[in-house]
């Protein structure tokens, strides 16, 4: 039997999981809805910075 790798694992739990709320809800945008918001955290702040060489005039 093969092994899968990590993000291979994480990708079927993260379907069953969704298949779950599927079953659960009757629903399957809300199943969605519901299975990325718990999974996805907003994403991190970006400062602004200069650019590496300045642009010539």
């Amino acid at each position: 039997m093969l092994t899968l790798k990590t993000y291979q694992q994480n990708a079927l739990d993260a379907l069953a999981a969704y298949c779950r709320l599927c079953d659960a809800t009757r629903d399957p945008n809300l199943a969605f809805y519901q299975s990325t918001r718990q999974t996805f955290a907003p994403p991190p702040a970006v400062a602004r910075q200069r650019p590496c060489h300045p642009i010539p005039p």
